[in-house]
């Protein structure tokens, strides 16, 4: 684990760039969720300094009163009644016979479940009190950085390292350690390494006979190192990038990411360095420390950040969302347009919102548009910008907006989109169904389909040519020649399809008027998906298709991700910017990234930052319990008298509980049957409890 300065402790890193950065953004147009944890879940003081997670993935907490274990719901806290000499936790680490090792300001302290705490201080060989860093060492030691100087321990005896290896500096603040083992150094003057022979200084400007105030290694080995007023990355000896802190603003501790990112605790709380810029994190944006010590990144991907006032869990990072504070129109979003100059194209309730380099701007009808209830966002094949709304239909010219007489305000749009022949198709209330006479035309003519009307039609003109529309009586196929319409006879569960999607097999993907669910209809037949299979509402708002062919359902309950096998379900607590999403809201970008609308703003999504998409966790599986408390070993057959038993599953997870899927099952051994097996408490999905085994034949 990286060391850090005496009660200093951050981490959390971003992108590998070339250059110098030098401008900052603090991101008032952007919007972060965390969630808070502390005292009122048993932390046992609110000043978290240092974060880890063990093999077993529970997380560490150090405070300046207390080592805290934390299972996603509750600490449990250790302390100098538990044998820790001191609690003031600058640092843990764990050692690959799973040893946990505390850094305090009174000595190391080496923890097992089973031995508890052993104390090593200054009497045992430490040079000095203070410890600021352990790190282990990949053969069962440990590395510790103390007020004193380096020290190593080889599970015997404690050597310390100055000046006649190499290592000159007034005491060691930082520690890390590379893939291939090789020990990363920062001193009050300057950044050294070693492979085992001798400590060699870095030698690269701006780093030698500095003072290194942070210190990581990503997974590329970068070496990242900050002294405090630039982020200096160095590989294989030479700087790969250079960032300098803007004015005001000074870098602390760092912790490289694995998606190459660099974090860093900051005077002013957080920042992070991404392509092109150095963006603060604080409390402006969400973040509810306001003196931020310690940042972390899990195995799953999910940022934490400690302080003074407990531990964060950013639970929203693969989310940015924007709101009415932050100057969209309304918080009430409805179709989202990309226009060729690269900005942003958002329909509200309260106008017409663009998003550019300068933020946010909403227009209405000082701009000339008929009405501030945007529904309809499109651009054509000449890059014109039409607008539907209640007040009618409107193209922009130049600044200004044009409202089109013919379709003045008694007519309310819907839905606008344009088909394979650059004519556009017009949705409305009163006038049913238009199309475009010509490309460019100002001219629609309405569109007659037999046994049809459209009062709330939504259309979309599919890759084959084909323009699909939801109808009042069933689903609508226009050929080019004639129409078809699908009902409930053809395998609709009812006949108001609402919202449509088409997938890169050209499956067609609608939702409806009434909570029936969403179908896809491939071809030949319809399928339907309901909450029944995953889904988290049966009222559907919107439908959408990404770059990798994944299927996104916006319901009243949240939104839902399905990739041809289950439904992933994303709320509030995910960071999606409100519980229901809105109609029709939804964009996919060619960078694989979506823009979701929603009743409480506008969301947008970063698959690279979304840990469902991860690894599983790892399962533990304890021991067999009897009805009367007693345990079992595993390796032991079960006398079928005494067949009724229970034994915790513990997989822990940070990421959304929705979002796990769990199955089990119980093998058939020996004489017995295929075992029963159910959840005991629905409250607590690390629990199974095991209805009674069957007997031998002609057993009860």
């Amino acid at each position: 684990m990286g060391g850090m300065l005496p009660n200093v402790r951050f981490s959390t890193v971003m992108a590998v760039l070339v250059g110098i950065l030098s401008a900052v953004t603090s991101v008032h147009a952007q919007q972060s969720r965390w969630q808070l944890y502390g005292a009122a879940e048993g932390l046992s003081q609110q000043t978290a300094q240092a974060l880890f997670q063990d093999a077993d993935g529970f997380l560490w907490v150090g405070t300046r009163a207390g080592l805290n274990r934390f299972n996603g719901i509750r600490f449990e806290s250790f302390g100098v009644r538990h044998g820790l000499e001191n609690d003031w936790v600058n640092d843990i680490d764990q050692t690959r016979d799973g040893a946990l090792w505390v850094a305090t300001n009174n000595g190391l302290a080496h923890w097992t479940a089973d031995t508890g705490f052993t104390h090593f201080g200054v009497d045992q060989g430490l040079p000095a009190k203070i410890v600021t860093a352990v790190v282990p060492d990949g053969a069962g030691g440990v590395w510790a950085a103390t007020s004193g100087g380096l020290v190593h321990f080889d599970g015997t005896r404690w050597r310390r390292f100055g000046e006649a290896d190499g290592l000159v500096g007034a005491g060691a603040w930082a520690l890390a350690r590379g893939a291939e083992g090789k020990l990363y150094v920062g001193t009050g003057n300057g950044l050294f390494e070693t492979d085992g022979d001798g400590f060699r200084e870095v030698v690269v400007d701006g780093l030698t006979s500095r003072a290194i105030l942070g210190l990581d290694v990503a997974q590329n080995g970068t070496v990242w190192a900050t002294t405090g007023t630039e982020l200096i990355g160095v590989s294989d000896g030479r700087e790969v990038q250079r960032v300098q802190a803007p004015a005001g603003l000074t870098f602390w501790n760092i912790v490289a990411c694995r998606d190459g990112s660099v974090w860093m605790r900051t005077n002013r709380g957080s920042a992070v360095v991404t392509e092109a810029e150095v963006v603060e994190i604080t409390t402006d944006q969400g973040l509810p420390i306001l003196t931020v010590i310690s940042v972390f990144e899990d195995r799953e991907g999910i940022l934490w950040a400690g302080g003074i006032g407990g531990v964060s869990k950013f639970i929203g990072r693969a989310f940015t969302n924007y709101t009415q504070d932050d100057g969209l129109g309304s918080n009430t979003v409805w179709q989202i347009s990309r226009g060729p100059e690269g900005d942003l194209w958002v329909g509200t309730t309260a106008g017409l919102s663009r998003l550019g380099p300068d933020g946010w701007t909403t227009y209405a009808q000082a701009a000339g548009l008929p009405g501030p209830f945007i529904r309809s966002v499109v651009f054509d094949f000449e890059g014109t910008l039409w607008v539907g709304s209640q007040g009618g239909l409107s193209r922009r010219v130049g600044d200004r907006f044009e409202i089109l007489p013919g379709l003045a305000s008694a007519v309310e749009i819907f839905w606008i989109s344009e088909d394979d022949e650059d004519r556009l198709w017009i949705a409305t209330r009163a006038s049913g169904l238009l199309r475009q006479a010509a490309p460019g035309s100002t001219r629609f003519e309405r569109i007659q389909v037999p046994g049809q009307t459209f009062s709330n039609a939504r259309i979309l003109p599919a890759k084959s040519g084909m323009v699909w529309v939801s109808g009042d009586h069933g689903l609508s196929r226009f050929d080019g020649t004639d129409w078809q319409t699908f009902t409930v006879e053809d395998g609709l569960p009812v006949n108001e399809p609402y919202f449509l999607a088409e997938d890169r097999r050209g499956n067609i993907w609608f939702g409806y008027h009434s909570s029936r669910g969403v179908t896809r209809y491939d071809g030949d037949s319809f399928q339907t998906f309901t909450s029944a299979d995953g889904l988290s509402s049966d009222a559907v708002y919107s439908v959408g298709v990404d770059s990798r062919d994944r299927v996104w359902v916006g319901t009243a309950s949240g939104l839902n991700r399905f990739d041809g096998k289950r439904f992933v379900t994303f709320s509030l607590e995910d960071g999606y910017v409100g519980s229901e999403s809105n109609a029709g809201s939804f964009l996919a970008e060619e960078d694989g990234t979506i823009w979701f609308g929603a009743i409480g703003g506008l969301s947008h999504y970063d698959p690279r930052w979304d840990p469902s998409e991860g690894r599983p966790p790892v399962a533990h599986v304890g021991s067999i319990r009897f009805a009367d408390g007693s345990a079992h070993r595993f390796d032991e057959p079960i006398p079928y008298d005494r067949r009724s038993f229970s034994i915790p599953v513990t997989a822990l997870s940070n990421v959304n509980r929705r979002q796990l899927e769990r199955r089990y099952r119980l093998v058939p051994g020996g004489k017995g049957g295929l075992p029963t097996m159910q959840r005991r408490s629905p409250s607590d999905p690390g629990f199974l409890g095991h209805a009674p085994l069957p007997g031998p034949k002609g057993c009860p």
